[in-house]
């Protein structure tokens, strides 16, 4: 309800704005406010990168700055890294519609841990490691239940309250696969998530609750569905 009566209150808004114009104005916008509307070539995000990984494969993909020195990352490089977190998400069991939290910090890992829990087939929640309060890392990793949790190992100490949890850090497990070529095509990941699967959820502060799901909050359950696939296209 709350979201609806947002939505109109922004409609009515707009409407007001567009009426103070003039009528050529009002004409231009109308008739330059807009492009057309166009489907997405690619269902899911990571459809799209993989696509691109095999198309242009030496191409930069990321510049990573989180080290201090500047280091580019190849399409080839990062669809390793991705597709490497991903088969072992699968290998422990990790189920397409999994929530997965993903406490990190700006970078190549965080871009890898994304694209990988997606061609999983499950949903990423991104948490800053290095700036999400203790409670509310808490609060969400309880909401979250017995899932596995991505992170960098430069966090560890961040979940030594949790017990019968399972923390992958990426780092490592990237250090781990550092020479292991591309998997074959029969061992991968379903790369065919629908989609209108979940692509990753979002908590935020609020008045009304400590933290809450974002966006389409439930206030009343705490609980939200996630930001499908397509509306992130």
């Amino acid at each position: 309800m709350a979201l609806c009566h947002q939505q109109e209150a922004m409609a009515t808004s707009n409407h007001s704005s567009l009426l103070s114009l003039s009528q050529s104005d009002r004409y231009l916008f109308s008739a330059f406010g807009r492009g057309q509307s166009q489907r997405a070539p690619f269902h899911t995000v990571h459809a799209a990168f993989l696509h691109h990984a095999a198309v242009r494969p030496d191409s930069p993909a990321v510049h990573d700055l989180s080290q201090g020195t500047g280091r580019v990352v190849s399409y080839r490089q990062l669809s390793t890294m991705a597709l490497g977190i991903a088969m072992d998400l699968r290998s422990r069991g990790v189920a397409p519609g999994s929530r997965i939290p993903l406490v990190v910090k700006r970078g190549v890992h965080m871009v890898a841990g994304i694209l990988g829990i997606l061609i999983c087939g499950a949903q990423y929640i991104p948490l800053d490691g290095g700036v999400v309060p203790d409670g509310a890392l808490r609060h969400i990793l309880d909401q979250t239940g017995d899932c596995d949790i991505l992170s960098l190992r430069q966090f560890e100490r961040r979940f030594d309250h949790l017990t019968g949890r399972r923390v992958i850090f990426i780092d490592d497990l990237l250090r781990c696969k550092s020479s292991v070529k591309d998997p074959p095509e029969q061992d991968l990941p379903d790369r065919t998530a629908d989609e209108s699967f979940g692509c990753y959820m979002i908590y935020t502060s609020g008045k009304s609750m400590p933290f809450f799901l974002d966006p389409v909050a439930d206030h009343s359950s705490r609980k939200a569905p996630p930001v499908p696939q397509r509306a992130y296209m």
